[in-house]
Parts: structure tokens; C-alpha cells; sequence
């Protein structure tokens, strides 16, 4: 039996997704918001480089190396949010050179690594880069890159745990602080035709919008902004959202509402942005025609 493209599930399906994907949207950019206010990439990163040098000096020299700062022109110094691999190698390498004495520069390198109060498993790792490079600085270097993205692969992963901890507690914000019960809302757009017509609508210009214009928010006034901008979005569809007009009465069905809602929303803006698009497309396209006799 073939399925109808037109059928009210199809096009309530449609609806939700759009829905998820404008509060995963107003929650992914209030998170980038925090993490920008609180410099959360920036920490984590000065965090993740001390942990791998193991010496506060040499890390906070390299931070402040005039090849990994992000401004080098301001009085006041900021943490840099992003290194390249081959700016921290060279900023490591000449910081290493300027402590250590020798004949040779890869010679100057070794004795400022055995001269400085690094950590022993950093040490070690240090002098295995040594050995590997064979007495040639170019070498060194290139050994030095790719131990610093192995240890930004671990930065990572710390800043994807908080974020998707802060998507959570924001997820759970929203759909009990903003009254978003996944359920009345599917039960609106079943029962309302018009309404379900217009969220089809948006929905589908919404895929094709963010398709056309993708991109996170970078500072902390361009968060707010796609914050507001998803906020207005979901005010003007006018569901059954937000406490008031006729949306105060809690029950158990609200709860389990709630409930769905908050796991839609736990699973991000990429998630729900993928499913949107997919459905629009199919939504779009139709069924294939049959081929002709």
C-alpha cells in the first residue's frame, strides 16, 4: 500500500521535527552563548595544553607566544580558542630553544626538556619525540603536531561532555519553563488543518533557509540574536506553548509530554536539522512517478 504523502501523521511528523529542530536551534545557540561569555574552548584548551607539556611556565609561554595568541596587538592578553598544530610545534620548539643550551638546536631542545619541571609522562613522551626525530629539528616538530592533535582529540571530547550536559539542563529548562508538551502539540496540528498547512509550510522554507545558510553563532551578541531569532520563530506559529492561554492544566499526560520533548531536544540542532531536512525533501519530491509502458 502506498504511503500518502498527504496524510495528516506525515505532515504532524513534519511539524514536530520543525518544532524540535527551533528549540534544539535556541538551545544549541544559548549554549555557544555560555561557553563564549565563560571562554568554556578557551579554558579547556589552555587546560589541555598544560596537561600535555606538564610544566605551568612553558605551558603559559606557549599560550602567550605571539604565533598562538589570537590578538597580538592588544595590551591585554586572551586566551586563544584555537591553535594549529603547526603553530604550537613551532611556538613549543622555539620556547624549548631559548631555555636549553647547545651546540645544535635539536641539542638546545633536549636539554630544555630535561632541565624543565615537566611531569614525568610528559617528559617521557617529549624524549620519545627526540629520539624518533632522529637529531633533525624538522622532524621534532612534525612529532610535536601530531602529539598535539592527539591531545586535542581529548580537548574535544571534554567540551562535547559539557556542552551536551549544558544541552540537557536546558532541554529539561525548556520543556517544563516553557511549557513544551510534545504530545498537545502533535494532538493540535492532528485536529487543525490550517495550522498543520502553515507549520508544513515554514518548515519546508526553514530547511531550505538553513541549508542555503549554515553556521553556529561565534560571539556571545550573535548567540543572543539566533536566540531571539528561534524564539520569534516559535511564538509565531502559534501552538499550544508557553504557559497561559489556555495551556495551564497539568496532567499525566503533560508530564510524558514533557518528557519526550526534553529527549527530542537532548539530542541537538544537527539531529533535529537532519530530520527536518528529510522529511521536507520527501515531503517535496513525493513518490517517484512509475516509469512509463
Amino acid at each position: 500500500m502506498p504511503f500518502d504523502l498527504g496524510n495528516p501523521i506525515f505532515e504532524v511528523a513534519l511539524g514536530l521535527a520543525f518544532v524540535f529542530f527551533l528549540f534544539s536551534l535556541l538551545i544549541s545557540s544559548a549554549t555557544e552563548g555560555i561557553a563564549a561569555v565563560f571562554q568554556v574552548r578557551e579554558r579547556k584548551l589552555a587546560k589541555g595544553v598544560e596537561r600535555m607539556i606538564g610544566d605551568k611556565v612553558i605551558s603559559d609561554a606557549v599560550m602567550q607566544h605571539p604565533l598562538v595568541r589570537p590578538d597580538t596587538t592588544s595590551t591585554s592578553w586572551r586566551k586563544p580558542a584555537y591553535v594549529s598544530p603547526r603553530n604550537f610545534s613551532l611556538a613549543l620548539t622555539q620556547i624549548l630553544r631559548d631555555k636549553g643550551t647547545g651546540a645544535a638546536p635539536i641539542q638546545e631542545v633536549s636539554n630544555a626538556v630535561e632541565a624543565a619541571t615537566t611531569a614525568e609522562p610528559a617528559k617521557k613522551q617529549l624524549r620519545g619525540l627526540l629520539e624518533e626525530a632522529e637529531g633533525e629539528l624538522k622532524g621534532f616538530r612534525q612529532g610535536v603536531e601530531h602529539w598535539f592533535d592527539d591531545g586535542m582529540d581529548r580537548v574535544s571530547g571534554w567540551y562535547r561532555s559539557w556542552s551536551q550536559l549544558i544541552t540537557c539542563l536546558l532541554a529539561l529548562v525548556v520543556a517544563i519553563g516553557l511549557n513544551v508538551d510534545a504530545i498537545r502539540i502533535a494532538e493540535r496540528l492532528g485536529d487543525n488543518t490550517a495550522l498543520r498547512t502553515t507549520v508544513v509550510e515554514q518548515a519546508q522554507a526553514t530547511a531550505e533557509k538553513e541549508a542555503a545558510q549554515p553556521g553556529e553563532p561565534k560571539t556571545p551578541t550573535e548567540a543572543g540574536e539566533h536566540v531571539a531569532s528561534a524564539f520569534d520563530e516559535v511564538k509565531a506559529l502559534n501552538l499550544p506553548i508557553l504557559w497561559g492561554e489556555g495551556n495551564d492544566s497539568v496532567h499525566g499526560s503533560t508530564v510524558v509530554g514533557w518528557l519526550i520533548t526534553f529527549l527530542a531536544l537532548s539530542l541537538g540542532a544537527p539531529f533535529w536539522f537532519s530530520a527536518l531536512s528529510k522529511i521536507a525533501h520527501i515531503k517535496t519530491t513525493g513518490k517517484e512517478p512509475a516509469p512509463a509502458k
